[in-house]
């Protein structure tokens, strides 16, 4: 993943990126999820990302299961 500072923030691009969802971009009390130039995204507070994270993980496990039964 590559991290950059711009104008006191973080945006992280991962190395592998997923079709749409290239950029997290961290400021003081936001995560923002999407692609540059992109009006779609996600935006989360961040009293909500913990439970994103727990979301996305049930996600994976379920998907983990599914596909090694």
């Amino acid at each position: 993943m590559q991290i950059m500072k711009i104008d006191g923030h973080a945006v992280c691009a991962p190395d592998t990126p997923i079709r749409c969802l290239t950029l997290a971009t961290i400021l003081k009390d936001w995560i923002a999820l999407g692609g540059v130039g992109d009006g779609h995204g996600m935006l989360f507070g961040s009293d909500e990302w913990p439970a994103f994270v727990q979301f996305v993980n049930e996600i994976d496990e379920e998907v983990r299961h599914a596909q090694h039964p």
